[in-house]
């Protein structure tokens, strides 16, 4: 088995310290990575089009192979721009970077296969606060003054339900591709189960509780779950170590935040996590 590598949340081009993170993440995997590791990419990478292809050519040298997807930040738009032409750039930016697009089809590793997603949202991660569901629908609640920024900018004619079954159905097909002796790695940006949630669910707040909502959707796991080959399901977006177990299913995220970075290896035995801070400046 080889060591797969996942990193997520690059968010390349916001600074705030998380550039020069990403850098030395990057320069850290290209040097110490063997030719046999996997390099897995869960979306959420830079924060408009080039820097998305900046962020990416920094794995350039990267030596095994890589592959990846988008995150909903990779394809946030301005007006007059769609969501679902960027979300077909991106496929090219990353073959053009060497890294196999996994919204496009498997990576078949020998009797590793890893499939992919950019993921999305449908209600299923909705708790019971009193809030009506044409705010879930508008991506903002008055009452809890808060809002999810996709609302403003992703744009395309899909509604998240319709686009989640999509997606839920792509990654469908694509575990019917992969050989049935093989062992299935999915990688998606969104999370694939909502046991990843913060728990306790009643401690936290309300208006976190409100956005929880567009982090994910149970229909992924449901799917992986009922699928014998399936062993590890990796994913990003929570900006939160998390995982859970499901008999022989693992279900984790990639940590780290603005600023700080994360790369999780998996050897097929217990996850093990490395984190990247910006260098501290001395007075």
């Amino acid at each position: 088995m080889p060591r797969i590598l996942f990193i997520s949340d690059l968010h390349y081009g916001l600074d705030a310290g998380g550039d020069a993170a990403t850098e030395r993440l990057a320069e850290h995997l290209v040097r110490t990575a063997r030719p046999d590791d996997v390099l897995c990419v869960l979306g959420d990478v830079g924060s408009d089009p080039h820097t998305f292809r900046t962020c990416l050519e920094m794995f350039g040298q990267f030596p095994g192979p890589k592959c990846g997807v988008a995150g909903n930040h990779d394809i946030w738009v301005p007006e007059g721009e769609n969501s679902w032409d960027r979300l077909a750039e991106t496929a090219k930016d990353f073959a053009a970077n060497g890294f196999h697009a996994l919204e496009e089809a498997p990576l078949l590793l020998g009797p590793l296969a890893i499939v992919g997603t950019i993921g999305w949202y449908d209600g299923s991660f909705r708790d019971e606060i009193g809030v009506d569901a044409g705010d879930y629908e508008r991506k903002y609640c008055p009452s809890l003054n808060t809002g999810w920024a996709d609302a403003e900018h992703v744009r395309w004619d899909y509604t998240d339900a319709r686009f989640t079954e999509f997606t839920a159905r792509k990654l469908e097909t694509h575990l019917a591709m992969i050989p049935q002796t093989a062992t299935a790695i999915c990688c998606t940006h969104h999370l694939p189960t909502r046991r990843l949630l913060h728990r306790p669910r009643w401690l936290v707040p309300k208006h976190w509780r409100f956005t929880n909502a567009f982090l994910g959707s149970d229909c992924y796991g449901t799917l992986l779950l009922g699928d014998s080959r399936a062993r590890l399901a990796m994913s990003g977006h929570i900006h939160a170590r998390r995982s859970y177990r499901s008999g022989a299913m693992v279900f984790a995220t990639v940590g780290g935040n603005y600023r700080d970075k994360e790369v999780v290896t998996w050897d097929g035995g217990k996850l093990r996590r490395l984190t990247f801070q910006p260098p501290k400046h001395r007075a």
